[in-house]
């Protein structure tokens, strides 16, 4: 997980970052509640972003991911391995929510994101 406080390129914007790799059977077991909590807060002006550690070699692969998966329309970054030793991101599925400060509020890592929408709720309060 990522420590609270580390900070990824600070924004004026709640930013959702869901670190995966089409290889990861876990990741495409919990993109469906990503899509869905996506879906109810991306209206309200947060951004989310996925970042995978596959190269343009994976393209393939990532393409045909992001095909059949339903409701995946944000931006995709790959050759994130980098961004991801930096925030200590050794496995995934991890998402990460980051405030308007640019600062890490919560990780999750695995299939397990309970405590997401309450996460999201209490920054879209404080934002107003």
């Amino acid at each position: 997980n990522v420590p609270e406080g580390e900070s990824f390129n600070p924004t004026a914007k709640i930013v959702v970052v869901d670190f995966w790799a089409s290889y990861c059977g876990p990741c495409r077991d919990v993109f469906p509640r990503i899509a869905k909590v996506a879906e109810h807060y991306r209206p309200l002006g947060v951004e989310f972003v996925s970042l995978t550690d596959e190269t343009a070699a994976d393209l393939p692969s990532i393409k045909g991911f992001v095909t059949r998966m339903r409701n995946f329309d944000w931006p995709i970054g790959y050759g994130a391995g980098r961004v991801m030793g930096e925030l200590n991101i050794y496995s995934i599925p991890v998402l990460v929510v980051f405030g308007p400060d640019g600062r890490a509020r919560q990780s999750w890592a695995g299939d397990q994101l309970d405590g997401v929408e309450r996460t999201l709720d209490e920054l879209l309060a404080e934002s107003k």
